[in-house]
């Protein structure tokens, strides 16, 4: 598995723009474009925001962004750790765990010591280290999924 900056191989937005709408289970081609035009704004190398993707091979599995902001009602909170996701066929082999260690190591790189998410399984990383420190309800969840807001110090 080989991780690169979303920055240097443009050319695989397409894919991880479909991959990102299947595993996020959004449905339709406006979804599509707007994932498409949302990766398009992240090809930086040293500034928010940023887009890290893993590879098998030369194909792209999964992806994890670092932005300014991710959540409106937690804009005072910055960076963000947002659209972590493996191919479900590649999932169970530490892909994600690599892909956020890499993130977590881009942020402290650019002189961020704190970094933020929201999830509706915070368990899974509160195993790496981050921490609960609120709740919230992002409009793409229902009012029935629990979200929480993390964070972690790097």
């Amino acid at each position: 598995m080989d991780i690169q900056l979303l920055a240097d191989c443009p050319e695989v937005i397409p894919a991880i723009a479909c991959l990102h709408q299947i595993e996020m289970k959004l449905e339709s081609r406006a979804d599509y474009k707007r994932t498409v035009k949302q990766f398009q704004n992240q090809l930086n190398r040293d500034t928010l925001p940023l887009t890290l993707v893993a590879f098998v091979d030369t194909i792209p599995i999964g992806s994890v962004s670092l932005v300014e902001s991710e959540l409106p009602s937690h804009a005072h909170l910055s960076p963000w750790v947002g659209s972590l996701f493996v191919a479900s066929a590649y999932q169970g082999r530490g892909i994600g765990h690599c892909l956020m260690e890499k993130i977590t190591t881009m942020g402290y790189q650019m002189g961020y010591r704190q970094l933020h998410l929201y999830t509706p399984v915070p368990a899974y990383f509160a195993k790496s280290g981050w921490t609960v420190i609120d709740t919230a309800q992002p409009e793409e969840y229902p009012k029935s999924v629990e979200i929480v807001v993390m964070q972690k110090n790097v």
